[in-house]
């Protein structure tokens, strides 16, 4: 038997930046197979010779059918599905990347090849199969192979199956059993429901959310944008824009009615608690302004279909600004999201695929409302993943890519901050967890997402916060389209294929060495790394010093440390430690990197928020001046950004405008109202708002 082994990568005639060595200057050598120059191929106009491609490349004689195709920008994925005696190998991919008309990249995974013919004996009925499941009922089954642990081929039978017991694996009572044949064994099952044991709740009109803040969070009124309204007595409605903002034009005196609840564009909100919010304006006159508030009394049930419909739209409208070619359109329309569900208990979230539909859980089992952002942002992108990719990947792939989206989407490296109290959360994604991982989904998980956070950190250093975040957000997004089904180099593929401008890997691409280095920290194509990074690089903030803490990998010549994207500090090999003591107030990022006989290891990232600052030190020199002034006035007149936008909100409305100059003058020169707190003593904002102090709500 020959087996094309799990997660297997080609990575094809690509050469990178001396930082890498020549590692990927010759082609990669597989078996028997040698990889030569890019072929080329009209792949559109001849599908039957791209099929032959993939069976010469990936595994000669094999019969490989064409099941799905998506193209990103210049390049495109076909992928295949294996057949063995006219049955697909059902976790069987092989994925070829085209662009330019010829091969870029290939990846396959779960393929194989023996003598075996198909079971004679395959009469099961979906009942029979189903037996040891009472309640259960039958969908749909198909018949085919699997691959086994060591490789084999294993004819299967799955069904699709409603009303089976809650058990391990399944979630909702919705899943997909694996039978063997012909011995008619249960080898696995599947839940059809994502599930995600991160929770939270909100309290008030609605949370900000961008910092994943816990159940005593402060509410704002938010905007509720793209909301269809009714105009009662017409056939016409209202959408408010993305600030909220709704305008009719009707005819002179008319008097009109709106009526709605949180149904939008992209949202539909429904509330198990009871009867939904609902918007009944009353008779409004022509010219008459029309406020709607919603949720003034704080209800927590209430404050759930706030967040539920503003995260949603947020998490909609930011996946449509990015720069994809084509753009995504497949959540473009009022995706059903339930609050409050009262059949699944508590602690939990859910997007079901099958609806579709997003869900929340109610307070309760020790666990706050789960409706709050950081999980909102976690479910949704399991729906892009899903969309995108034509179902899921593998669980653990499919939580890490759901954090990942989270974060970008939240601003910050905590996933169910404050879950089990103050400083408690589920997950952090700033330790490097290193590939393998032996734990459940959600730790396996922690070294995809902790890759991406991590790549945005040191785009972040090499680029600016504004123009890391961006291309941080684009790189992710690309990189679904071209995503693998578990965890492993292909993951890193996908991201460097989502970087590349030219449809040619064997030249590089734009910003390789800090794709690659950011995923080899983890563990991720880490085999190409000249040494070793550092590792379980830590931080402690104490009296306005920060000590960063590691431990060595490698035998060092010394250690570099940048801050921001400058270098700040170079240590003896052997230290282990580094303390910074002089820090101000904003997001600062540090890169510590080894060096052994001129050679670098991969740069170690850390992003660092100081949040600690005095009001009114919009400077941040640590004194209040006129230096203060011109720097609030840089700000709001040509857009200069400032390290801490809530030190230069002097009077703390929530705003950086002349006012706040006003006030500052008066008190350095009048005598007048000092600034608010955090002052004069330096401190932090207690005040809910949309100004960040370290770049991140």
């Amino acid at each position: 038997m020959r087996i094309l082994s799990t997660s297997l990568l080609l990575l094809l005639a690509w050469s990178t930046s001396p930082a890498h060595g020549d590692v990927f200057d010759d082609w990669t050598v597989r078996g028997d197979s040698a990889f030569g120059p890019p072929v080329s191929i009209e792949y559109e106009q001849d599908p039957e010779l791209l099929r032959q491609v993939a069976a010469l490349f990936l595994l000669e004689g094999s019969d490989l059918r064409q099941v799905r195709s998506r193209r990103q920008g210049q390049l495109r994925l076909v992928e295949f599905r294996q057949h063995l005696d006219q049955r697909p190998v059902l976790d069987s991919s092989v994925r070829l990347v085209f662009g330019a008309g010829r091969l870029v990249s290939a990846f396959a995974q779960g393929v194989t090849s023996h003598d075996r013919a198909w079971p004679v004996q395959t009469d099961f009925e979906p009942d029979q199969l189903l037996a040891p499941f009472p309640g259960a009922k039958s969908r749909a089954q198909r018949s085919g192979w699997i691959t086994g642990r060591n490789g084999s081929a294993i004819p299967v039978i799955e069904v699709e199956a409603d009303n089976l017991p809650a058990s391990e694996g399944i979630f909702g009572n919705k899943g997909t059993l694996t039978f063997e044949l012909p011995s008619g064994v249960c080898l696995q099952t599947r839940s059809a429901i994502v599930n995600c044991d991160i929770c939270g709740s909100a309290h008030g009109h609605g949370t900000i959310g961008l910092d994943s803040l816990g159940p005593d969070s402060d509410s704002l009124p938010l905007p509720l944008a793209n909301l269809v309204l009714d105009i009662d007595g017409t056939v016409d409605s209202i959408v408010t824009d993305a600030n909220g903002l709704l305008s009719w034009e009707g005819p002179v005196g008319a008097t009109v009615s709106l009526t709605g609840t949180l149904s939008g564009l992209y949202v539909n909100v429904l509330d198990d608690d009871g009867p939904e919010l609902s918007i009944e304006t009353g008779p409004v006159s022509s010219g008459e302004p029309i406020h709607i508030e919603l949720n003034e009394l704080l209800l927590d049930a209430d404050t759930a279909e706030i967040n539920a419909y503003v995260h949603v739209n947020r998490a909609h409208d930011w996946l449509a600004g990015l720069d994809l070619d084509p753009p995504f359109t497949a959540l473009d329309f009022p995706l059903q999201v339930r609050v409050n569900r009262q059949s699944f208990g508590n602690c939990n979230a859910a997007f079901d695929p099958g609806v579709p539909e997003l869900f929340f859980l109610p307070e309760g089992g020790g666990c706050p409302n789960s409706a709050y952002s950081s999980v909102i942002y976690h479910e949704y992108v399991h729906a892009v993943v899903f969309e995108i990719m034509g179902g899921f990947p593998s669980l653990d792939l499919n939580e890490g890519l759901a954090d990942s989206g989270s974060t970008l989407l939240s601003g910050h490296r905590l996933v169910g901050r404050n879950f089990y109290g103050p400083g408690l959360h589920l997950r952090d994604l700033e330790p490097d967890l290193v590939f393998p991982v032996v734990g459940d989904i959600w730790t396996r998980g922690r070294v995809v997402a902790g890759s991406f956070f991590d790549l945005r950190t040191r785009l972040f250093h090499e680029l600016g916060a504004e123009a890391g975040q961006a291309l941080a957000e684009l790189l992710f997004a690309k990189s679904l389209y071209f995503m693998p089904n578990s965890i492993g180099d292909g993951v890193v593929t996908a991201v460097l294929l989502a970087d590349d401008d030219n449809a040619d890997l064997s030249d590089g691409t734009p910003h390789d060495q800090w794709i690659l280095e950011s995923f080899q920290i983890h563990g991720l194509q880490d085999q190409f790394m000249p040494i070793d990074p550092i590792r379980s690089l830590t931080e402690q903030s104490s009296a306005g010093l920060l000590t960063f803490t590691w431990f060595l990998t490698a035998s060092y010549d010394e250690i570099t440390v940048e801050r921001d994207g400058a270098v700040i500090a170079v240590l003896p090999g052997s230290a282990s430690f580094f303390i910074d003591d002089n820090v101000t107030p904003g997001l600062h990022t540090y890169l510590f990197r080894g060096r052994s006989g001129g050679v670098d290891s991969p740069a170690t990232p850390i992003l660092i928020p100081i949040d600690d600052y005095t009001r009114g030190d919009a400077s941040a020199d640590h004194s209040l001046n006129l230096d203060d002034v011109f720097s609030i006035l840089d700000a709001i007149i040509a857009g200069t950004p400032l390290d801490c936008p809530d030190a230069a909100d002097v009077d703390d409305n929530g705003l950086v405008q002349l006012g706040d100059v006003i006030v500052l003058l008066g008190y350095l020169f009048q005598d007048g109202t000092p600034p608010a707190a955090p002052f004069p003593a330096t401190g932090s904002d207690t005040t809910a708002d949309f100004l960040p102090c370290a770049g991140e709500l």
